[in-house]
């Protein structure tokens, strides 16, 4: 991914502005987008269950810096392993469809392995306290609420097919909103497993959400959110 659109979304400094942004992402909705799968039908024109591998699915939420404060902040990588649900593959791949939740407290702030496989941009470590901060922040009642909703929940139907290509209609219910998006992605599926990846940005007006901003605009975030998410699934027996 481009570092520079990467950062297209920007944070204020010492994470405590992340959080507001962080939860569009999980929102990132964008999850489930994968769950759908690209074949075009079943042996025996039969529907398959597929059951998300946690351990191998991951979403990646990558937040920046922008401002004339920037300079004092970090750019962030949010992500979690907890994605769960499933995926319901029609023997018409049109009427497949997809459900999948994530619990708002699986978020993971700057962990260290996922800095450095970010790579430039990432160089520097926030310490404890300001990750604690951030973290603490984003499952706040301001931010994520995350005491009344401890999960974001998913929903995707499939709007066009174009080879591995699947636009997915994602419906996508966080802190009490229902939010309605068009996601693009890359999927494979056997009748065995099923894989898919996504790379996409949305902006905070597609999450319904405000870019936070503080000291008049010295610090803020952008209006960009850059997600990275990746599916592996098993048929169910």
């Amino acid at each position: 991914m481009n570092p520079t659109a990467r950062f297209t979304y920007s944070l204020s400094t010492r994470c405590q502005l992340l959080p507001r942004l962080m939860f569009c992402l999980l929102l990132l909705g964008s999850a489930p987008v994968l769950l759908l799968s690209s074949a075009s039908a079943q042996p025996g024109n039969t529907a398959t269950t597929y059951d998300i591998d946690s351990d191998s699915s991951i979403l990646r939420i990558y937040v920046g810096r922008a401002g004339p404060l920037a300079r004092m902040g970090h750019n962030h990588v949010v992500h979690s392993r907890e994605l769960t649900g499933e995926v319901m593959l029609a023997a018409t791949a049109t009427d497949s469809s997809a459900t999948f939740t994530v619990p708002v407290s699986s978020l993971v702030v700057d962990e260290q392995s996922e800095r450095d496989r970010a790579g430039e941009g990432f160089e520097s470590q926030p310490d404890a306290s300001a990750i604690e901060g951030t973290r603490g922040n984003m499952l706040s009642e301001a931010v994520l609420n995350a005491e009344a909703y401890p999960t974001v929940a998913i929903s995707a139907t499939p709007v066009s097919i174009d080879g591995s290509t699947w636009l997915l209609a994602i419906q996508l219910e966080i802190s009490g909103n229902t939010v309605d998006l068009e996601i693009p992605a890359q999927v494979q599926s056997s009748a065995e497993t099923l894989s898919a990846q996504a790379s996409f940005t949305l902006q905070h007006e597609d999450l319904g959400l405000t870019a936070f901003s503080a000291l008049g605009g010295a610090m803020r975030v952008a209006e960009a959110i850059d997600f990275e998410l990746q599916v592996s699934a098993t048929a169910r027996n």
